[in-house]
């Protein structure tokens, strides 16, 4: 009878705490996706613009993804610019360039805004997802939300938004792996560098991570012990140099073959983009995105400087990516990444830990936000595709493009460096003075500035000198100078761009 007892007591605590728990587990989950679900929805929704296709240099991806698929080929030189005609020119995201004139053909402008929109709400739902791990749910949507508006400069269509992406999964298999000794989970990140080289030249980013991870694991167990208080990991630096070699490799799976390190050498050498395009300049700290980004820094610096045992692969990867973030603000996602990464862990070391949320919870509330993102892009006459036309006609010269299309005006072309992109697009049949592709431009982007800004020497500059059709932004410099010089004459202007040629 006494050793039934125990039995008895399990039996009823089976029968009637058991539904109990199982319906408050059932209303967190319910709770917790309509939380994640409407968190999300809001997000987007209220960030969700037009802007996201006044990008730059889109226009000439899709024009760059026109040619592969008519040529059925790959470019090895250049044929978008009077400038750099026939020099070698890697198209180092064709890949991108491919789906994203195929994704412009099929959906046109609505579908390039669905691209941004939904490849950085991937993004801040990875951000939820894996900072679960380390705390409940609320906290980690917050550091995702703070993790999405630090990084909403970037919502544009670029490659670098699967760089983001791609380096955010790569990170979540290098992490767990470390931490559960799995290598297994290794072997995605293989055919995932193979992918990424095709697409962004920042695989390299990628391949840096691996080797912090492999270098961190190959010291000496009391090196380790003296710097830091946090357990030795268990998996074997032998698996990560393994992968950095066969992620390294795998990245030679592309048409240019080693070549494709050529480009990443230009854009870590050149000096001259850092200095005059804007996209790669430092943080300007006008907006409050901006400030987000130093905010979750900070922020990342007293966790790990607090926490009792210290993170060195943290520590040495937040160093790294601030350098490259402060460096140039098309990076600011890098020292973000790990920012909430390192915040996430802080949480987790200063209290209990938190059990892994329910999948359910991920399942349901992820299709129903991407369902939702579809009907506001879809229905709202905002994004519609007359209205995106329009927003675009105020950005770039479509009138004046249209107008020297009409009057079969002839090159060389000479245009501002923001323009490039789209004349390449737009006007495929007269090679532009100047684009996007800053690596081409190393010798020409200061003086090309200083001539659009009305310096002295303008008239000296050979791409003016030589131009048959000018076409500048409306209340430029230049364009107030060449209207009073008797030497060209205005053909155009609407209140976006105006036409010049020099007089006969």
């Amino acid at each position: 009878m006494i050793q039934l007892l125990p039995h008895t007591e399990y039996i009823v605590t089976k029968f009637t705490v058991s539904p109990v728990r199982r319906n408050r587990m059932l209303s967190k989950t319910i709770v917790d996706i309509l939380f994640l679900f409407l968190t999300l929805s809001v997000l987007t929704g209220i960030t969700v613009s037009t802007a996201s296709v006044m990008d730059e240099d889109i226009w000439w991806h899709l024009q760059t993804g026109r040619w592969i698929l008519a040529h059925h080929a790959v470019p090895t030189q250049d044929m978008f610019s009077a400038h750099a005609a026939g020099q070698p020119w890697i198209a180092y995201s064709w890949l991108f360039d491919v789906f994203a004139s195929r994704l412009f053909d099929l959906g046109g402008y609505r579908a390039i805004l669905a691209l941004s929109t939904f490849v950085l709400l991937a993004y801040t739902a990875w951000a939820t997802v894996f900072l679960s791990r380390f705390t409940n749910l609320v906290r980690a949507m917050i550091l995702a939300f703070v993790a999405y508006t630090a990084v909403m400069p970037l919502k544009s269509p670029r490659p670098w938004l699967f760089t983001i992406l791609f380096f955010a999964l790569e990170l979540s298999l290098l992490w767990i792996a470390r931490e559960r000794n799995r290598p297994a989970l290794l072997l995605p990140i293989v055919p995932l560098f193979a992918l990424w080289a095709n697409i962004h030249i920042q695989f390299v980013y990628g391949l840096a991570l691996i080797g912090l991870f492999a270098l961190e694991l190959s010291l000496p167990r009391s090196v380790r012990g003296a710097l830091s208080a946090e357990p030795a990991p268990r998996l074997r630096s032998m698996w990560l140099w393994i992968l950095l070699a066969a992620s390294s490799l795998a990245t030679l799976l592309n048409p240019y073959g080693w070549n494709l390190y050529r480009v990443v050498a230009q854009y870590a050498t050149q000096t001259a983009p850092l200095t005059y395009v804007q996209e790669m300049q430092a943080m300007p700290f006008r907006n409050v995105m901006n400030w987000m980004v130093l905010l979750l820094i900070c922020s990342a610096i007293f966790a790990l400087g607090c926490a009792r045992r210290k993170n060195l692969l943290l520590i040495a990867a937040l160093a790294i990516s601030c350098y490259c973030g402060f460096r140039s603000q098309r990076d600011v996602w890098f020292p973000v990444t790990f920012a909430i990464l390192a915040l996430g862990c802080a949480l987790r070391s200063n209290g209990p830990a938190v059990p892994a949320q329910s999948r359910r919870t991920y399942w349901i509330a992820l299709p129903l936000t991407v369902a939702v993102t579809l009907c506001v892009l879809t229905l709202d006459p905002r994004f519609s595709a007359s209205a995106l036309h329009d927003a675009i006609e105020k950005r770039f010269p479509a009138k004046a493009s249209a107008y020297i299309e009409s009057h079969g005006l002839h090159g060389p072309l000479f245009n501002p460096y923001g323009w490039g992109g789209y004349l390449i697009w737009r006007l495929p049949d007269m090679p532009v003075s100047i684009d996007g592709r800053a690596n081409l431009y190393e010798a020409t982007l200061a003086a090309t500035s200083n001539t659009v800004g009305g310096a002295k020497n303008w008239s000296r500059d050979a791409d003016v000198r030589k131009a048959k059709t000018i076409l500048l932004e409306q209340g430029c410099p230049l364009a107030t100078v060449l209207r009073s010089d008797l030497h060209y004459r205005l053909l155009y202007e609407d209140s976006v761009a105006a036409v010049f040629q020099p007089a006969p």
